[in-house]
């Protein structure tokens, strides 16, 4: 019987990502053939629970840092034993992120496009990959053609688009997802609507008011602005609160005022404003003075002495009543 034994060598990939798996072969012939031993670093690689050996195959299944280095085989029968060596680099997996082209909170109908970015295409050109818009764990989205910046088709939201949306990039047999994005949908806020006609003063305005639903509201917290202006708008004043009433005084006797109500909460503005024109009672404190000057004015007036004059009794009986 002749013993004979080959030399051997390797074969596989050499350089793979966090996450895909490791197979390598190792090709040698003998006779009798030849049996196989891994090392890893100098350390027997053993069957368990991420490696299989099988013959002259070895697989390492979800691969980490801790699996990059010197992979050697070692061929050996009754002839003897020949090896070779390979190094194996196990690379981070690219960074994947995801963005939109809105905020967090919207109302439906608004437009959103999904981005997923961050994959370095130079490294990854001769890999099977691809990226995928998830939500949950349901893929909404799927690009086979990977390019840096994968931006999804318009959608038009709903309110059962509320959730939790990630990219997952793909590459061979391992996937990576981008930093969770949240998204939360909301309906059109309705109009505030006055729950009674606004109390005035001479210098201030009282308000109360209420929302048409609070199912507008989505559990959010809102806030209203109150905007008071005169007709002419030269003079402004505004309030914002979390009450649903408002007390807005330093304004003009006898002063016509527009008030304006709009609500607010994290999706934005309530759709309408509503809108109250007001006057300011008259200050009659300040009338009954300036009488009082008229009427002393007449009666020292040297055309006007004779306090039987009309003009004399009218002023008197406005007093009076004032």
């Amino acid at each position: 019987m002749i013993l004979d034994l080959d030399g051997c060598y390797i074969t596989g990939d050499q350089k793979i990502y966090e996450g895909q798996n490791i197979s390598l072969t190792c090709d040698a012939n003998g006779y009798p053939y030849p049996t196989f031993t891994w090392y890893l670093q100098g350390q027997q690689l053993r069957t368990s629970s991420r490696i299989r050996i099988q013959g002259s195959q070895l697989n390492i299944f979800n691969a980490t840092s801790y699996d990059d280095g010197e992979y050697k085989c070692v061929a050996s029968n009754q002839a003897g034993q020949v090896s070779h060596g390979v190094d194996v680099a196990v690379r981070d997996f690219p960074p994947v992120d995801i963005s939109t082209n809105t905020r967090k909170y919207i109302v439906v109908g608004t437009e959103i496009r999904f981005r997923c970015h961050g994959i370095d295409q130079f490294y990854i050109r001769h890999i099977q990959r691809k990226m995928e818009l998830v939500k949950g764990e349901i893929t909404l989205y799927e690009w086979r053609r990977l390019w840096n910046n994968s931006i999804t088709p318009t959608y038009h939201a709903r309110q059962n688009y509320t959730g939790r949306y990630r990219c997952k990039a793909t590459i061979g047999a391992a996937s990576r997802y981008s930093p969770p994005l949240y998204l939360i949908v909301g309906i059109p806020s309705g109009p505030v609507v006055l729950e009674k006609k606004p109390e005035t003063s001479t210098t201030g305005i009282k308000l109360s008011w209420k929302p048409v639903s609070n199912k507008f509201w989505n559990g959010e917290q809102v806030t209203f602005e109150v905007n008071v202006s005169s007709v002419a708008h030269v003079w402004q004043k505004s309030r914002v609160t979390k009450a649903t009433s408002a007390l807005i005084s330093g304004l003009l006797p006898t002063t016509t005022y527009i008030v304006s109500i709009r609500g607010r909460t994290v999706f934005g503005s309530f759709q309408n404003v509503t809108l109250s024109v007001v006057k300011t009672k008259e200050n009659k404190n300040s009338k009954k003075f300036l009488l009082q000057i008229r009427l002393t004015n007449h009666e020292f007036s040297k055309n006007l002495l004779d306090t039987q004059s009309s003009q004399y009794k009218n002023l008197k009986t406005k007093l009076e009543d004032s």
